[in-house]
């Protein structure tokens, strides 16, 4: 059965609250509501310093850092401007976005460069745009400080807390805060359609077939021989006892899919709980708490490779165009192939790719770790989201990526009895229940999502009819 969601209520408060109550009643288009706030952004840099738009993605915080530029230089201000992004191909789109505004005479006065590069920089005097301002690390902080800056605009859709109280050292903050949920409210953004598929982990006690391995003192005695001790999962912690006074073994447990999850779980929260206490507290325990951390985040998302071929062979069947976001370099070969973006992918081949769905070429891009921020896409209709995590900062980016489009759809996959629901349950709040919608991953669900899709492609094919006969 396909459900509608309980609402989930925000707890953040608002800035400027009367101005975005008067521009969700505005009944403007959509670009006359983005000049609008836009246009209050130039109003507010006026008489702060350190301006942060803490936007969400699409509400146009470059063009609005644009015209501060423009109103600054228009007036003969000479003082130059320092463009601090936080990756190389992100330079590109700062000039495109330029070259787009006819803005071009901007560059003489601008200068475009990543973070990596601040050192470089350091003790000079020019305005600031800090772009994707939640990059800002201690050190590029500490480079900052240096540079004499009259003006700062710090961008960012992402921003939490702790940033925002360095990033206030450099000069005192006035935030300009608009979330996604106040985006869609106001117009500035489009109704999303959110799927949430979920369904869960093989629990059939009677056919375990995957083996957990724990390990004990095995790095430390690669001389000797480790003995290896076979156990099932009803056995297992009696297995523990009866071997603890090894120095070393190996010991494999015989299990299901959730019974492996509850294992691997299991030594992430001792690990955790031995970091935490300050009497047992060690780097081993640090590093054993994030790689098995790492591990299971891994294996819930490989788990769902199945479900995410199936959703990715509906998308391209109704000719969406779309990208997904994969949980592991290995999910991204297999499901994206020749278009999968990751660390292990040249940079030359990463941008080949995104040219090809840009000027679509291809209709699909595959990412994992990548393509979050800083990146814009041409006609895109829907997104796929594999791997939720603690850091609900990343969802939203990859939200954003989707949110750009004219009647984005987001397809969020998650494994019911695991960490994924109260990442999900922190993921989505704020976001209206109306915008989403949960579907038990079942044959009869997944064929009517199908059909809807179908449905959602005979919308958009009529409405490029209208527009050509228009």
């Amino acid at each position: 059965m396909i459900i509608t969601g309980a609402t989930v209520k925000s707890q953040e408060k608002l800035q400027d609250e009367d101005f975005l109550k008067k521009l969700g009643s505005s009944k403007g288009m959509v670009h006359q509501k983005k000049d609008d706030i836009q246009n209050r952004a130039l109003q507010l840099s006026v008489d702060n310093p350190h301006l942060v738009l803490s936007w969400a993605t699409g509400c146009g915080k470059s063009l609005a850092a644009l015209k501060i530029i423009k109103s600054r230089v228009d007036s003969g201000d000479t003082t130059p401007w320092f463009i601090v992004c936080s990756e190389l191909n992100h330079i590109s789109n700062w000039i495109a976005e330029i070259v787009k505004h006819k803005l071009s005479y901007l560059m003489d006065h601008i200068e475009i460069f990543c973070y990596a590069s601040l050192g470089k920089y350091k003790h000079k005097k020019a305005n600031l745009i800090l772009d994707e301002s939640h990059s800002v690390s201690d050190l590029r902080l500490d480079h900052l400080q240096t540079i004499t800056a009259n003006q700062i605009i710090s961008l960012s859709a992402t921003l939490n807390n702790e940033r925002k109280n360095q990033l206030n050292t450099l000069r005192k903050i006035r935030e300009y805060e608009i979330t996604i949920t106040d985006a869609i409210n106001v117009g500035l953004l489009p109704s999303p359609k959110i799927y949430i598929i979920y369904d869960k982990l093989n629990n059939d006690a009677d056919k375990p077939y995957m083996t957990y391995v724990k390990k004990k003192g095995g790095s430390k005695l690669l001389s000797k021989v480790i003995p290896k001790i076979d156990s099932d999962y009803a056995s297992y912690f009696t297995a523990l006892k009866a071997n603890k006074d090894l120095s070393a073994y190996e010991l494999h447990v015989k299990c299901n899919e959730q019974q492996y999850y509850d294992l691997i779980t299991n030594d992430v929260e001792y690990y955790k709980e031995k970091f935490r206490n300050p009497g047992t507290s060690s780097a081993f325990h640090k590093n054993k708490m994030l790689r098995l951390g790492n591990e299971r985040k891994v294996f819930i998302s490989n788990k769902k490779s199945k479900l995410l071929s199936e959703v990715d062979n509906m998308l391209s069947v109704n000719a969406f165009r779309y990208i997904t976001f994969t949980g592991s370099i290995e999910q991204c070969n297999e499901i994206g192939k020749d278009r999968a973006i990751h660390s292990l992918i040249p940079l030359k081949k990463r941008k080949e790719i995104i040219e090809k769905f840009n000027n679509k070429e291809i209709d699909s891009i595959y990412a994992v770790e990548m393509l979050r921020e800083g990146q814009n896409f041409e006609e895109i209709h829907a997104g796929i989201i594999t791997q939720l995590d603690s850091d609900n900062l990343s969802f939203v980016q990859m939200m954003g990526r989707v949110f750009r489009s004219t009647d984005p759809i987001l397809f969020v996959l998650v494994k019911d009895n695991t960490r994924d629901i109260t990442y999900l349950k922190k993921c989505i709040d704020g976001l209206d229940s109306k915008y989403l919608t949960y579907v038990e991953n079942t044959p009869e669900n997944m064929q009517q999502l199908n059909r809807i899709l179908c449905q959602e492609k005979l919308k958009r094919e009529a409405k490029v009819l209208e527009q050509e006969l228009s």
